[in-house]
């Protein structure tokens, strides 16, 4: 082996040369390294500390379990639920070894709220009344276990903490409370106390148990107890009833991590601070050593360049990137180095590394693989509801889920009356009897639920942002702070909604809500399995009914027709021959009278004019009434005719210009005397139609012959233009109007609207239903477009003739196509 000779000129350039970059290779490596170390550390200690503090706030919870226990079992004594005051007290006494956990005393009140029982017995507190204490309040509203937060006014008006269960008897029904308490002093002799400080021994740093009332109900320093958390850099986002972590600075600028984390079962928050030097110390042992291998990484190429460039490159190589696949969360390709030195060393302590992130990954994974297991487990009870035909029980059940899955105190089923656009209760657990009242019903407007059918999404929303009202009111007297509404989805229809509600301040994430959501579409579906099997059952009975009822009807139908039929023909017979002689003898008696005795009249005789005048108007009147019987009877017989299939149609292709301007022709006198003035705006280029040119001057009369009737002064207009393969004909008048209820109504038989004992219009009420039934002949369609107090707009179509010069004629009802009768 030649080492090179350092007194050379040459030496020392190769020297030189050498120096530099390795110095700037080695320091970019560890920066490289450390940077990555240092972000995946931090990653790491995080997502710890996030998981400890969630454990140890379990913990907690946890250790309220004996607590808990001690309390119920004594409730459970027959002496404390059905017993008289003495045996509740001699029952308590009797239990004091189960209850010594409790330095502040067992304490037994009745469904009033007065003490009925103290443990250590104090005559002074009997008979007391408790009912404004907080757990009271809460027990009576919903009877079940209550840990509750710092209460001020304690059996001797000192500050404790109360654990408190229902008195419930045989029947479940509410008659008091047992409460026990716990001093708030970690200085004294206390059960309570002893387990969170067991829970703290081998952790550092700082950690603080808080209630909802944002008061310190334990912490490292005793002078903090009872006193108000909101200084510390996180106190606000910890107290949102989250999991959650955040790395921050302390009041004496101290670098931190702090995690927060919600008591199962209670409404306190426990956060934990630690420093960030003690955490992340050994990254800083492991930046020391980088900086040690830098320099023996100098000094070793610079005395062995000779032989040792190369051996010292490729293994830096072989680091970067190994350092770039870790970077990249690559563990699977260790750094191999068999050289015996500091690199060899340093690439152990890379796969140490790795090794380490590869087991946190694999926690990581781990988790994920809890979450899909829960997923899987909520998507088969939701695929096990979708096939049940049980309807509530498929809400009870989704309902109890749904509650479960989100960590929520209560909930309802609502289902959606499209209707009524309301909310209509299904099932409820755990809500207050106010609160039923106000839900029973509900206008989807007052409710969360009115975004939920918008927007077919699962919400949530905080009692705080609810707007004032009854609703809000309850809502807060409750103690609840969050509501999440998931929708009931078949297709893009919304069937309904389930609201669970927590008296924590609990936000789901988009995740939480997913399952949920999920569970949301798979009762959609079974509602509307439930449903559709439902109307199969009715539909099939109505069915049978409807069948043997249209046998029945169907007979009883064609009886009533043919006798119809009949009926019209004789009774137009009938009518028409008297009338014929009424309007021939009447007439000649006008023209006798006019001609021969009315001139032979003195005209000086007032008495005897008047008479005259008088028979003139009868005359008239006996003239114009038989006209309008005669037309009834016309009209009837053209509607049966009609409806019979027996009318006589002459279709031919037909100018419908020239057609319309005949109708008018015969309009005109319509208008005399009349305050009325009669447009008629018919183009000469419109096209050909297939019709019977007299029932179409039919419809136009009639149509313009209403439009006087109802306008007492201003225009009518009838108006024709050519709409892709259709003529529209329009009679606009500016005549009184017709309500939105009454359009539907005009097209029928012998219907006439407005106000018929003030205002009856003349008419028969049938022109319109004969105008309908020869239009719809036609292949067409009527129409009435209409505004109060502004006029009206009659339209109706006809198809034009087809394009390529064939004659199709429209289908009549009772004949055959091609076998019209054409004269």
């Amino acid at each position: 082996m030649v080492f090179p000779r350092f007194g050379s000129r040459l030496s020392n350039k190769i020297v030189a040369w050498s120096f530099i970059p390795t110095v700037i290779i080695l320091f970019l490596v560890a920066l490289t390294v450390y940077v990555a170390y240092q972000k995946v550390t931090e990653d790491l200690v995080l997502k710890r500390d996030e998981e400890l503090t969630r454990l140890s706030a379990s913990e907690i919870s946890a250790s309220f379990e004996e607590y808990i226990d001690r309390l119920t079992t004594l409730t459970r004594l027959p002496d404390i639920y059905a017993g008289a005051p003495r045996n509740q007290r001699l029952a308590l006494i009797g239990s004091k070894n189960q209850l010594v956990f409790f330095d502040a005393g067992v304490y037994l009140m009745n469904n009033l709220g007065y003490v009925v029982a103290a443990l250590p017995e104090n005559p002074r507190l009997l008979n007391q009344d408790w009912s404004n204490r907080s757990f009271f309040r809460t027990m009576v509203r919903t009877p079940a276990l209550y840990i509750s937060n710092i209460e001020p006014n304690g059996p001797n008006g000192e500050e404790v903490i109360a654990l408190a269960v229902p008195i419930l008897g045989d029947r479940g029904e509410f008659r008091g409370v047992a409460a026990g308490m716990f001093h708030l002093d970690v200085n004294s002799v206390s059960p309570f106390y002893g387990a969170l400080i067991k829970l703290r021994i081998g952790r550092s740093g700082n950690a603080y148990l808080v209630d909802s009332n944002r008061r310190v109900v334990f912490t490292n320093f005793s002078e903090q107890i009872g006193e108000v958390f909101t200084s510390h850099p996180v106190a606000n986002q910890a107290l949102t009833g989250r999991v959650g972590v955040a790395r921050t600075r302390s009041l004496d600028g101290r670098d931190i991590v702090a995690g927060y984390a919600p008591i199962p079962r209670t409404s306190w928050t426990l956060i934990v601070e630690e420093n960030w030097s003690d955490l992340a110390l050994t990254s800083q042992g492991y930046l020391r050593f980088l900086w040690i291998l830098l320099v023996l990484g100098v000094l070793i190429p610079t005395l062995t360049m000779a032989f040792g460039v190369r051996r010292v490159t490729r293994p830096l190589m072989d680091f970067t990137a190994a350092a770039q696949r870790i970077a990249g969360g690559d563990f699977t390709h260790p750094i191999t180095l068999k050289t015996g030195d500091e690199m060899e060393n340093l690439a152990n302590q890379f796969n140490i590394m790795a090794g380490q992130l590869k087991e946190s990954y694999e926690t990581l994974e781990m988790r994920v693989a809890q979450r899909t297991e829960e997923l899987t487990a909520l998507n088969s009870v939701a695929a096990v509801v979708s096939r049940s035909l049980d309807l509530d029980q498929i809400l009870s059940d989704a309902l109890t889920k749904t509650i479960e899955v989100l960590h929520m105190d209560a909930g309802a089923v609502f289902r959606f009356d499209l209707d009524a656009h309301q909310l209509i209760l299904v099932d409820q657990q755990g809500i207050s009897p106010e609160m039923l009242l106000l839900i029973q019903r509900l206008p989807v407007e007052a409710s969360i639920i009115d975004e939920v059918v918008r927007t077919h999404r699962p919400v949530a929303r905080l009692v705080a942002d609810y707007p004032p009202g009854a609703l809000r009111e309850v809502m807060e007297r409750d103690q609840l702070k969050t509501v999440v509404s998931i929708p009931l989805l078949n297709q893009d229809s919304v069937l309904g909604a389930i609201n669970v509600t927590s008296r924590s301040l609990i936000w789901p994430s988009p995740e939480q809500l997913a399952v949920p959501a999920s569970i949301g579409q798979q009762i959609g579906v079974a509602m509307d399995n439930a449903r559709l099997y439902k109307q199969t059952v009715v539909y099939a009975q109505q069915m049978e009914a409807a069948r043997q009822a249209a046998e029945e009807a169907r007979a009883i139908a064609e009886a009533a027709n043919a006798a119809k039929s009949d009926f019209l023909a004789n009774i137009s017979h009938e009518l028409r021959t008297p009338l014929v002689s009424i309007f021939g003898f009447t007439r000649i008696v006008q023209k006798r009278l006019e001609e021969r005795i009315f001139p032979l009249l003195p005209d000086q005789d007032e008495k005897l004019q008047r008479a005259t005048a008088l028979i003139q108007e009868n005359l008239q009147i006996i003239l114009d009434e038989g006209q309008r019987l005669m037309t009834l009877i016309n009209n009837l017989l053209d509607l049966e005719k009609i409806e019979a299939g027996k009318m006589e149609w002459q279709f031919q292709p037909l100018p419908i210009g020239n057609v319309i301007r005949q109708a008018t022709t015969a309009c005109a006198a319509l208008f005399d005397g009349k305050n009325l003035s009669f447009i008629v705006d018919i183009p000469e280029n419109l096209p050909k139609v297939i019709g019977d040119a007299d029932r179409i001057v039919q419809v136009v009369i009639n149509l313009v012959s209403n439009a006087v009737k109802f306008t007492p002064q201003g225009s009518v207009i009838v108006r024709a233009q050519q709409e892709n393969r259709e003529v529209i004909v329009q009679v606009i008048d500016q005549g009184i109007g017709i309500s939105p209820s009454d359009q539907a109504l005009v097209f029928e038989k012998f219907r006439q609207v407005g106000d018929m004992l003030t205002a009856k219009p003349k008419g028969t009420g049938l022109g319109l239903a004969i105008s309908k039934e020869i239009v719809e002949q036609h292949g067409g369609r009527i129409w009435v477009e209409s505004e109060v107090g502004k006029g009206s707009t009659f339209s109706f179509s006809i198809p034009v003739v087809d394009p390529g010069g064939h004659e199709e004629r429209p289908k009549v009802d009772g004949y055959p196509e091609g076998s019209l009768q054409e004269r």
